[in-house]
C-alpha cells in the first residue's frame, strides 16, 4: 500500500470561483516550492523517484490543476484551508471540469 501511494502524484485543484490559477502559482512559489515543466515532474518525480523537494507542475490535461510529488503533505495549507485549493485525485478534478461544462 505504502509503495502505490508513493508512485501517483497529489494532486490539487484550483478553486477558479474564489482565486486564480496564476495567484495560486505565486502563492506556492513565494511559500518556496519550484514550478517545474510536465514533463519534467513527470521525468523526475514519477519515473526516477526524484528526491523530496517543494515543487510543483501545472497538469498537462486541466488547467486549473497543479500536481506536486506524493506525500506533499497540504492539508494545512492556507488555499487549502480556505477552500481555494480542493485536494483531489485526478478523476474527481477531470470530473469537474465536465460537470461545469469547462474545457481543458
Amino acid at each position: 500500500e505504502t509503495r502505490n501511494a508513493d508512485a501517483h502524484p497529489r494532486y490539487a485543484r484550483v478553486n477558479t470561483l474564489k482565486l486564480s490559477v496564476e495567484d495560486a502559482v505565486a502563492a506556492f512559489i513565494a511559500e518556496g516550492f519550484q514550478q517545474v515543466a510536465p514533463l519534467a515532474f513527470v521525468e523526475e518525480f514519477l519515473v526516477n523517484k526524484g528526491e523530496k523537494r517543494k515543487a510543483f507542475a501545472l497538469d498537462k490535461d486541466l488547467f486549473d490543476v497543479l500536481v506536486f510529488p506524493a506525500r506533499t503533505d497540504l492539508h494545512d495549507n492556507a488555499l487549502v484551508v480556505s477552500g481555494e485549493l480542493r485536494l483531489q485525485d485526478k478523476a474527481s478534478c477531470l470530473c469537474a471540469h465536465v460537470l461545469s461544462g469547462g474545457g481543458t
